[in-house]
């Protein structure tokens, strides 16, 4: 009987939630915001790859051999398109100035999420504290990010050839391997679910605690994961958009996508705000006067 009663006392605490986070959506500071953040993160993909490339370096990496890699252990339509597009070849011009570049044109998508979070997490009393100390927030937020990222991709790479290494005289080798092989996936999803909770982690401009933004780092982490798969399917079973879009056919399967991976950030921060009001410890309820600015018409 009490477990009943607790089945159904989550049921509606999460039907509370979805509610209150369409409602959220209805304030028009959230009006074009996934738009938004899918135009910088197109504009931004070229440079962030040039980054990323010039880190892997670091580590005897290349972009290429992550392809290869990820060639090897991940399949799909939508993945051999985003291959396509990441292929970058070395110009020779590996230096401090074109890193700086990459990575202030990194960061425009997320010193939008910095000025996102803040509004949502603060009930729109404030969304930074001014465009220099936001542009800094976000340029290391990203360097984080993708400290975080390049460091998951060279564990990921690196891991079997370290295992081979560590146990070549053991009769556990094969063992250790097999082991690997089944449990990379959750490694892979560990790390991911660790990029995406920093990234939440260091947006605000106030210091949260760590717990507070985990429940919508899970949801985004999830919600991701959902978007990509169905992104995959969309490339998969359009076989025909590239006739109604010729040469854009790729750019515009990418927009879609980085639209819906909006959409999934933009809905993660405002679910640990909504988070906030309906736990049971250290609850934050909404604002009233917040709530009566909102509208929810034109969601998307």
């Amino acid at each position: 009987m009490n477990l009943n009663w607790n089945w159904r006392n989550s049921l509606k605490k999460l039907k509370e939630i979805i509610v209150m986070c369409y409602d959220h959506l209805g304030d028009p500071y959230y009006q074009g915001s996934a738009a938004t953040i899918a135009y910088f993160l197109f504009l931004s993909i070229l440079p962030i790859v040039i980054l990323a490339s010039q880190a892997l370096g670091l580590f005897s990496l290349s972009i290429e051999t992550i392809l290869k890699w990820a060639e090897i252990n991940v399949s799909g339509d939508g993945f051999e398109l985003l291959q396509s597009l990441l292929k970058h070849k070395s110009t020779g011009t590996n230096n401090l100035i074109l890193a700086a570049v990459a990575l202030w044109a990194a960061s425009r998508a997320n010193i939008y999420l910095v000025r996102l979070a803040n509004y949502t997490f603060y009930d729109g009393a404030i969304v930074g504290k001014g465009y220099v100390r936001d542009r800094v927030r976000s340029l290391v937020t990203v360097v984080i990010a993708l400290g975080t990222f390049i460091i998951s991709l060279v564990i990921l790479v690196y891991a079997p050839i370290f295992l081979e290494k560590v146990f070549k005289s053991s009769d556990f080798l094969y063992a250790i391997g097999e082991v690997w092989l089944a449990m990379r996936w959750l490694v892979v999803l560990g790390l991911y679910f660790l990029v995406i909770s920093l990234v939440f982690y260091f947006l605000p401009s106030w210091r949260l605690n760590y717990v507070d933004i985990i429940p919508g780092s899970i949801f985004t982490a999830i919600g991701l994961i959902i978007v990509s798969i169905g992104f995959n399917a969309y490339v998969s079973f359009s076989t025909d958009y590239d006739l109604l879009y010729g040469s854009f056919a790729n750019a515009v399967a990418i927009i879609i996508w980085f639209w819906a991976i909006g959409w999934v950030m933009v809905i993660g921060i405002i679910f640990n705000r909504v988070w906030w009001a309906v736990r049971t410890k250290n609850q934050l309820p909404i604002p009233e006067d917040v709530i009566s600015k909102r509208n929810p018409t034109g969601l998307f």
